[in-house]
């Protein structure tokens, strides 16, 4: 399991094999989500910090043709740290949405949240579903979405930015 998954936030189409006819006995079927487009897909980092001094998030957006935007959000409420990774995720949805990126492809380090929003993990806690459902709600804003957890070594830029955010002096 490599932690790739695509969201497609329109409706299903149709039931899978039956557009296809029925496969051979003993033939395996999978079903493959559409692909985002690299071509015109728009890649986000998030990252979210709380330390002692203080919380924030730092969003690195990149366009398909090469421009960078960054931003860095510092929090003036107590939060945890996962929820300052889903503020994180929220601050880009937001961002990219009143861009108008139709597809986004969405890196974050946080084994949370992203396993929350594919579906794997259940949001338990009441602030973690609140969360995860302000997230789906954003999320059917786009034709295509790809969220995918990477190590932080793949998340330098965007935690450089919430550990910037996370200790700027009020």
């Amino acid at each position: 399991m490599n932690g790739n998954t695509e969201v497609n936030s329109g409706p299903p189409k149709g039931n899978g094999t039956a557009e296809l006819g029925d496969p051979p006995e003993g033939a395996e079927v999978i079903i493959e989500p559409p692909q985002a487009d690299p071509y015109s897909s728009w890649e986000m980092h998030i990252d979210g910090a709380k330390n002692s001094q203080g919380a924030g998030v730092g969003v690195v957006l990149k366009s398909p043709k090469g421009a960078v935007f960054e931003q860095c959000l510092q929090f003036n409420f107590p939060v945890t740290n996962n929820e300052a990774e889903y503020e994180a995720l929220l601050a880009g949805l937001r961002s990219t949405n009143k861009l108008g990126v139709p597809e986004l492809c969405i890196y974050s380090d946080s084994k949370l949240v992203v396993n929350q929003v594919t579906g794997k993990f259940e949001a338990r806690e009441i602030k973690m579903a609140k969360y995860l459902k302000k997230t789906k709600s954003l999320i059917s804003k786009f034709k295509t979405i790809k969220i995918e957890q990477v190590g932080r070594e793949l998340n330098a830029h965007a935690d450089s930015l919430a550990a910037l955010a996370s200790v700027f002096e009020s």
